[in-house]
């Protein structure tokens, strides 16, 4: 019988389910999340549309981006959605999008982005839609709820399966 330490409480393993158990392990991946705040020029509207299609396409088109990244995901927010964040009284996030890339280890990420003609690709669309600075986070998740996301195994791109 082994006990883990919990925000909540301590655990004894021996009774935790088995997903529960799971946050105790090593994760299968890395989470990079960057948080992006578009130009004061462009229109909500205008940011999502060029983010999430032309912005993404130049991503998708690169080998070893499909190769390396398990999961690719955008959070998109809205101006309604920020108004209605504020009712909860504590402070907002000033981002207008957040993307997650997850990899199995940070090598495979560096391995995407120190191709210089993808990165200059990448930085030469964001500059028509993104306000510089982007913040970056590291991370991974310690699921408590919910069903947990397949890495790895088979991937869809833009339902595609590859």
């Amino acid at each position: 019988m082994g006990f883990i330490k919990s925000s909540f409480c301590l655990v004894n393993t021996s009774k935790v389910h088995t997903s529960c158990a799971m946050a105790a392990s090593k994760p299968s991946y890395i989470k990079i999340m960057m948080y992006l705040r578009k130009r004061p020029d462009v229109a909500d509207e205008e940011f999502q549309r060029l983010w999430k299609g032309p912005h993404v396409d130049i991503a998708l088109s690169n080998e070893n981006f499909k190769k390396k990244i398990l999961r690719f995901n955008q959070v998109l927010t809205s101006p309604e959605l920020k108004a209605q964040a504020k009712e909860f009284q504590i402070p907002v996030l000033d981002y207008d999008g957040v993307v997650e890339f997850w990899v199995k280890s940070l090598d495979d990420w560096k391995s995407v982005v120190s191709d210089k003609d993808f990165a200059q690709a990448m930085k030469t669309d964001e500059l028509l839609f993104v306000q510089p600075p982007i913040s970056v986070m590291l991370g991974y998740d310690n699921l408590l709820i919910g069903d947990e996301h397949k890495t790895g195994v088979e991937s869809e791109i833009r339902g595609q399966k590859c």
